[in-house]
């Protein structure tokens, strides 16, 4: 392989800035570390790039890139582990002291549809009225079975509107949440013109919560 080969280009933008800002490296030495990741031996994690050759593929003057090598190896970022010498034509030898292993980024699961905007009924839900038999796993199943997801706009609208009705009385007559959604209250006092169809059908309804809470299919 010549010295002007490049390996095929590692694909650093996941961690990359990560350390650009814990060393703080400027432009150059970015662009010196760049090229020494692209030019490294995958099996020992070591480069044997030329000073000379980055200069040349960068642009820039030996003694600048000279400079940034001494800067990334104070920096921690590179250890000198032979010298080539000022004369011999060898090439000085790095190892680069960077775990650079592709990292497996495992993706969030997509968010239950049919749990959307439970949460934020929760906590608009007086805390006092919060009752302890209906936990967690029980509010999920009663909101799916009751289909409270399918129009959460309806839902908390009526819930702003009953909050005002029982602030009257000071709270006295909050029912607890278990009876509130066992008796449909969720459903009472939300309509407005030009709210969601009953006739939706299930695709539509799911391609508009998506949209609603900018969720990508």
């Amino acid at each position: 392989m010549s010295e002007y080969e490049v390996n095929k280009p590692l694909d650093t933008e996941s961690w990359f800035y990560s350390v650009i800002l814990e060393r703080e490296l400027n432009t150059g030495e970015q662009a010196c570390l760049q090229e020494l990741i692209r030019h490294r031996d995958y099996s020992t994690n070591t480069t044997h790039v030329k000073a000379l050759t980055i200069a040349y593929l960068r642009g820039q003057s030996l003694k600048s890139v000279r400079n940034q090598l001494r800067t990334l190896s104070d920096k921690g970022v590179i250890k000198l582990l032979s010298s080539g010498g000022a004369i011999s034509k060898k090439s000085n030898v790095y190892e680069i002291l960077l775990d650079l292993d592709p990292v497996e980024v495992k993706a969030k699961p997509a968010p239950d549809i049919e749990l959307i905007g439970m949460e934020e009924f929760w906590k608009a839900y007086p805390v006092k009225r919060r009752d302890l038999t209906l936990g967690s796993a029980e509010l999920k199943r009663r909101w799916k079975m009751e289909g409270m997801f399918k129009d959460t706009l309806m839902v908390m609208r009526s819930l702003k509107n009953w909050k005002a009705e029982w602030a009257i009385e000071d709270g006295k007559y909050t029912p607890n949440l278990s009876k509130y959604i066992n008796m449909g209250r969720w459903n009472e006092k939300g309509s407005i013109e030009g709210t969601t169809s009953a006739k939706e059908s299930p695709e539509d309804m799911k391609a508009r919560l998506m949209t609603q809470y900018g969720i990508k299919p």
